[in-house]
């Protein structure tokens, strides 16, 4: 039987951008529509965004498409 290791990098741009800005998983959920808890796997790694919730993530909070793709590079 294969043993999976989940690998729990995170997306330090969205980590660091909703420190600066004081603002909870929760919050960030609202602004793109989505789950908290889809909001905190995206934010340990555990789910890589999609384009169309990477249009949303930079529509919400301004981070620039190079600097979230560079947070999933290193997922």
């Amino acid at each position: 039987m294969a043993h999976f290791v989940m690998h729990f990098a995170t997306m330090k741009a969205l980590v660091q951008y909703l420190e600066t800005a004081g603002l909870s998983n929760a919050d960030l959920a609202k602004r793109i529509k989505c789950s908290e808890s889809y909001i905190s796997h995206l934010l340990n790694g555990a789910r890589i965004p999609s384009a169309q919730v990477l249009k949303k993530l930079h529509d919400a909070t301004g981070i620039s498409y190079d600097k979230l793709m560079e947070s999933i590079r290193k997922l």
